[in-house]
């Protein structure tokens, strides 16, 4: 005989809900106050972290070489 589990009911007073609200609150008001500067670094590092960024280094090394 199989038992199914059942999920607990998530409703808006749930405390486990406030919190991420909260936390998704804060994140989107930190990134909302962000400099011009920030910005910039984060849109450089984003493409740096990127395979299009490697996938250019290694096109760029092998020119160098050949």
């Amino acid at each position: 005989m199989t038992r199914r589990l059942q999920q607990p009911s998530l409703n808006a007073t749930d405390p486990i809900n406030e919190n991420i609200e909260t936390i998704a609150r804060i994140e989107k008001r930190f990134l909302e106050e962000r400099s011009t500067s920030d910005r910039v670094a984060d849109a450089i590092a984003g493409f740096s972290g990127s395979m299009t960024f490697v996938g250019l280094h290694a096109v760029g090394l092998l020119i160098y070489i050949i």
